[in-house]
């Protein structure tokens, strides 16, 4: 809950984590691309943080698959900072390290599954799209603070790897491997999932039927709207870890 419906940027006192516990974080910016649309943070940004972590600690013997997540947040002036996760899917991708294997977004397949079912009844008590988290506030102001005269946001987005760049498939301490990435690198390009296409209308779509096989669909329908590129190094740390906080913009009851 209040995950949900804190603002701000650090952490309150007592503050636990029960998934993504360990990460890195780098500062990125976001450079728009030509013919984009989309309006706050979407128009780019020059000072934002980029936490990448796995959901939980991988373990063979007790079926956790590898699970690469992200948190990205924009700082923006005279308001609040704008913030965004998004997975693959909540199962991940078996026991395959590169964590740069599949695209993240901030929408993820309902998993019927036992284990994910306490994930699914936490988010359901403030939100009736668990697996869905919403971009408007996103849109809504610049990097400038000022406000969008028409807000323009998408519905769903997917951070798209650099087929430049990966980390090694085999079992290891990703933030080793993330650690080596220079400053300067682009590691997603975001593309925006449109309103509608001939072949379907996305925006009033129920993703109560979204599937994992839906995924590719999805993302071959979206648009490229911009980059995001590393301006630091990723670090470890403890504070990085537990001391900054990226808010869930749930989309409300």
């Amino acid at each position: 809950y209040e995950k949900a419906n804190k603002q701000g940027d650090f952490s309150p006192k007592g503050w636990h984590k029960y998934l993504h516990r360990r990460g890195t974080t780098a500062s990125v910016k976001i450079v728009a691309r030509e013919n984009n649309s989309y309006t706050g943070i979407f128009e780019g940004a020059d000072c934002a943080l980029l936490r990448l972590s796995l959901t939980y600690k991988p373990s063979e013997k007790n079926d956790k698959p590898v699970a690469p997540g992200m948190a990205l947040k924009v700082f923006r002036s005279d308001t609040y900072s704008a913030n965004v996760s998004a997975l693959y899917t909540l199962e991940g991708q078996e026991y395959d390290y590169n964590f740069f294997k599949n695209p993240l977004s901030n929408i993820v397949p309902i998993n019927k599954g036992w284990k994910f079912k306490a994930v699914h009844w936490a988010f359901s008590k403030v939100t009736d799209f668990p697996e869905e988290l919403g971009l408007d506030h996103l849109a809504k102001w610049n990097t400038n603070g000022i406000m969008a005269e028409k807000v323009n946001a998408p519905r769903q987005i997917f951070f798209v790897p650099n087929e430049k760049v990966s980390t090694p498939s085999e079992k290891h301490d990703i933030r080793e491997s993330l650690a080596k990435i220079e400053p300067g690198t682009k590691l997603y390009t975001i593309y925006a999932l449109p309103n509608k296409t001939e072949e379907m209308n996305y925006r009033d779509f129920d993703y109560y039927h979204y599937k994992n096989e839906d995924i590719e669909k999805f993302k071959s329908a979206a648009i490229p709207i911009a980059d995001v590129i590393t301006t630091s190094p990723f670090v470890a740390s403890s504070f990085g870890d537990t001391g900054i906080f990226y808010r869930h913009e749930v989309i409300e009851k």
